[in-house]
């Protein structure tokens, strides 16, 4: 028997970390869905282009 809850896990890992993944999990992600009500949200996670020449946050 497949455990889908363990199954969903892995894959949202896989690209990140494990820190938000079993709050995600329990508030109803899915793999490949959208995020929001009707999941027309984004669908991929957001990649960080962070700051070569300089320290910080800002630009």
């Amino acid at each position: 028997m497949v455990n889908h809850h363990r199954l969903s896990m892995a894959i949202v890992v896989e690209g990140g970390t494990m820190e938000f993944t079993p709050l995600m999990i329990k508030k109803g992600f899915r793999v490949g869905q959208g995020l929001g009500k009707n999941l027309h949200g984004i669908s991929k996670s957001i990649e960080l282009k962070g700051n070569p020449r300089r320290n910080g946050l800002g630009y």
